[in-house]
């Protein structure tokens, strides 16, 4: 080996290190890119169901609504009848409780 080529020797070692760091980094670079492409599909897929969901959900609330109102009404209505019929058996609870 002349002189010239033992000086040349570290350089092409370094030159195959920097060419198989290339390599390792477009192998990496491509995994990568396989990954983005799903998640470039998943992602407005995603944004879809949840865009439905909260529709659905929207239309469950607006025919809840009416329900709701039955409901309080209902309530209402009971409190007040339970109160008359309360009032009713008070006299007579006490006179009950007198004659123990």
């Amino acid at each position: 080996m002349c002189r010239r080529e033992r000086r040349a020797a570290p350089a092409r070692a370094f030159e195959r290190e920097q060419e198989r760091h290339r390599h390792q980094d477009q192998k990496e670079e491509a995994a990568r890119e396989k990954e983005r492409v799903p998640i470039a599909v998943a992602e407005p897929e995603l944004e879809e169901a949840r865009c439905a969901h909260q529709a659905k959900i929207g239309n469950f609330e607006k025919a809840r609504a009416p329900l709701d109102k039955d409901i309080e009404a209902e309530e209402r209505r009971w409190k007040k009848r339970e109160e008359q019929l309360e009032e009713r058996l008070c006299p007579v609870r006490s006179s009950h409780v007198r004659s123990i």
